[in-house]
């Protein structure tokens, strides 16, 4: 994404946030050589202990106070950067300004054909000079990736280019892993031997709390509409209407009444479970065992709801 934005050509500061959550992690980041690699400003922030924001802030005042922004100064695979210094040189020969664009910005602007640039220099008489060179230069580009896509090579470039920034900057500790208390629950209930186990007795306490408390109030409820019942029908004389009240009417809402409790306890079972973090992580635990039904870890969600009540889970499917 960040290298997305650097072909906006405008200032840019970049704050690289959930830095505590990486020291913590055990993940050591290099800020300094990320700015050295990209050309920019790169600031270490957390969003939640507030880690940076006041550095943050005052390098982006500076930033948006200079007269000139800083160029970005990535660097692409060889074949790219042959073509880019070809490119590059045939606008310094020819003292060719756009905007604030310095060459080499140009030069990527052509090689990703930007339709804006491609659309201003189009018409310009120093083009009927740089077509050759322009097309020498993808040419060769897309005889090496193969491709004539030349989205898809900036996507290939993008990655790599973030897979380098990675391996030069981010190390990992190794002395001593640092775990936090949620990678040891993790370690734990998605672990491929205990992980199953657990979840099938969590299911299980589930079904009994929902069943067994839920088996009190329905007992309540089956005798309030019952006795609501005899005391409506006792003062209806037509046979006829009262079978239709009381029989259908009366015990008809008290089917779907009597249900009730066992639907509520289980969707605030399913609902503690889901807020936890434990629902996604039995959707990852599952995931290799639905894959061989054509399905994802996450079908197991109605396949639970479902117990409660079958519409939501028919609706998922």
């Amino acid at each position: 994404l960040t290298l997305e934005l650097l072909k906006l050509n405008k200032k840019m500061v970049i704050a690289l946030n959930m830095y505590d959550e990486a020291k913590a992690e055990g993940l050591d980041i290099d800020v300094r050589q990320i700015e050295a690699i990209i050309g920019i400003p790169v600031i270490a922030v957390s969003a939640n202990t507030k880690e940076g924001i006041e550095e943050l802030l005052e390098v982006v005042h500076n930033y948006y106070d200079s007269p000139q922004r800083l160029y970005s100064n990535v660097s692409y695979s060889d074949v790219i950067e042959e073509e880019l210094f070809a490119l590059t040189k045939f606008f310094d020969e020819h003292n060719y300004s756009y905007k604030d664009l310095s060459h080499r910005e140009m030069a990527m602007k052509l090689i990703f054909q930007d339709e804006e640039f491609y659309a201003h220099i189009h018409d310009k008489p120093i083009f009927a000079q740089l077509q050759p060179v322009l097309l020498e230069a993808l040419t060769k580009i897309q005889v090496y990736f193969e491709t004539e896509d030349m989205k898809e090579i900036r996507t290939e470039e993008y990655h790599s280019i973030a897979a380098g920034i990675k391996r030069e900057t981010v190390s990992k500790k190794e002395e001593q892993e640092v775990q936090n208390f949620t990678k040891k629950i993790d370690n734990i209930l998605i672990n491929k031997f205990i992980g199953i186990p657990i979840f099938l007795f969590l299911m299980w306490g589930l079904f009994q709390l929902t069943f067994e408390w839920g088996s009190i109030p329905m007992d309540y409820i089956d005798m309030g509409f019952a006795a609501l019942g005899e005391a409506i029908g006792a003062n209806i004389a037509h046979e006829g209407l009262r079978s239709l009240i009381v029989d259908g009417i009366i015990a008809g809402v008290g089917a779907v009444v009597l249900f009730l409790p066992n639907i509520i306890i289980l969707y605030i079972g399913i609902a503690l479970l889901e807020t936890t973090g434990y629902m996604s992580r039995v959707a990852f635990l599952l995931d290799g065992f639905f894959h061989k039904f054509g399905l994802h870890g996450k079908s197991f969600i109605p396949l639970v709801t479902g117990f409660g009540c079958s519409v939501p889970a028919y609706m998922a499917t």
